[in-house]
């Protein structure tokens, strides 16, 4: 992520989404930071006249896409490097407009193309350590 983003993170949804603290619309006073806890299902809001975009940081991306990169290839074995391409794949889909409006994962809009792409990755490292029990698909 960013270096220079001055945002202070409390995850995953500690308050239930009923309560004024997991509203984004109530900022922390006397801060300069922003904060902002990533809530599990709260609407875009603004804070201090910066939009900011919840997303949920939970399992949505990495789990479900390396399941189905095994799934798919058979894998012999699960290894940490598969969770590792994972996370960098989730990562590397990621915009420099979504990291300034404060999103740590994809949209969920785009869910299923993330998913995709991510478990094309692990797939990679499944075959390019010899762990498939298939035959790598060609092109």
């Amino acid at each position: 992520m960013r270096k220079s983003m001055n945002v202070r993170l409390s995850s995953p949804c500690p308050t239930p989404q009923t309560t004024q603290s997991a509203l984004p619309s109530k900022p922390t006073t006397g801060r300069k930071a922003r904060r902002f806890t990533p809530p599990c299902a709260v609407p875009a809001g603004s804070v201090w006249a910066e939009d900011l975009l919840p997303a949920q940081a939970n399992n949505l991306y990495v789990f479900p896409a390396v399941g189905m990169a095994i799934y798919a290839t058979q894998a012999r074995r699960v290894t940490d490097e598969m969770f590792v391409e994972s996370a960098r794949a989730v990562a590397d889909q990621m915009t420099m407009d979504q990291l300034d409006h404060g999103l740590l994962y994809p949209p969920q809009s785009n869910i299923l193309e993330t998913e995709v792409k991510t478990a094309a990755r692990v797939a990679k490292v499944v075959f390019e350590n010899k762990l498939a029990r298939v035959e790598r698909p060609s092109g």
